[in-house]
């Protein structure tokens, strides 16, 4: 019984960091766009389907 009690305070207390973490973390940003005038950006290219 002790055992399994520890482990659920464990786990609330990762469950606690986890949510503090997340709440400082910034969202990356998507696509990356072009630092320099020169650099091309992330861009996605459709294929198109042959006839």
């Amino acid at each position: 019984m002790e055992k399994r009690h520890k482990q659920f305070e464990y786990a609330r207390m990762v469950m606690e960091k986890n949510r503090q973490e997340l709440g400082v973390k910034k969202p990356p940003k998507f696509p990356k766009q072009p630092e320099k005038p020169g650099e091309k950006g992330v861009k996605r290219k459709t294929v198109m389907p042959c006839l």
